[in-house]
């Protein structure tokens, strides 16, 4: 899934540190999430399926 994430963000041209900050954290922790470190939280996912309009 994180693979998908990454190309969709890709896409819309947004950065890891655009995205770590409409989500309120770190570049370094949605580094993390995006390479499926650690995981999102589910209000995170809601977060990003609006924010990529998916």
């Amino acid at each position: 899934m994180n693979v998908r994430l990454r190309k969709l963000r890709e896409e819309k041209q947004i950065s890891q540190e655009k995205m770590a900050s409409l989500l309120n954290i770190s570049q370094p922790q949605y580094f993390r999430k995006e390479s499926n470190q650690i995981g999102f939280t589910e209000e995170e996912w809601i977060k990003l399926a609006d924010l990529l309009k998916y």
